[in-house]
């Protein structure tokens, strides 16, 4: 027999041809860490159904079930699904105060370096100052001690 086959292993991969997201598969999808984003697409889609609502209840009702729906076939997908308006707000807040904290930080670290380089810079002045001194009194005595200056 010229072909490999093997029995202990199955394939059940329904192969898909590679078909490009609808302008709607991408108004649905509420993925990725862009809260600000999600959060403005679900604000956006709520104001949508409360507008379809005022005119057709039932027509809101039936897309509502089908948001749930699409949400829960995600959710069993292994998708994390990031709609909910409260969480996604309360992310939100908690990143922009992460940003901020690590922005205070990062301002406090660079203090931190100009003032370890400004005080280094000042030692090495007057180590260089002091050594110039000790040189040039070096120098006064041995004219002293030659008799050169009284």
């Amino acid at each position: 027999m010229t072909e490999d086959f093997t029995f202990s292993r199955f394939d059940f991969v329904v192969k898909n041809e590679d078909k490009k997201e609808t302008r709607n598969d991408k108004r649905d999808k509420f993925q990725g860490k862009d809260y600000k984003r999600l959060l403005e697409k679900a604000e956006k889609r709520k104001e949508r159904i409360a507008g379809v609502r005022e005119k057709d209840p039932e027509k809101a009702e039936k897309i509502e079930e089908n948001i749930r729906w699409k949400n829960a076939m995600q959710r069993a997908a292994g998708v994390k699904v990031k709609d909910d308006i409260g969480l996604l707000k309360k992310s939100l807040k908690r990143k922009e105060k992460m940003k901020q904290n690590k922005k205070k930080k990062w301002g406090n670290r660079e203090k931190q370096v100009k003032a370890d380089e400004a005080k280094k810079q000042q030692k090495r002045e007057t180590n260089l100052q002091k050594r110039r001194d000790t040189v040039k009194k070096a120098k006064m005595d041995k004219l002293r001690k030659k008799g050169r200056i009284a």
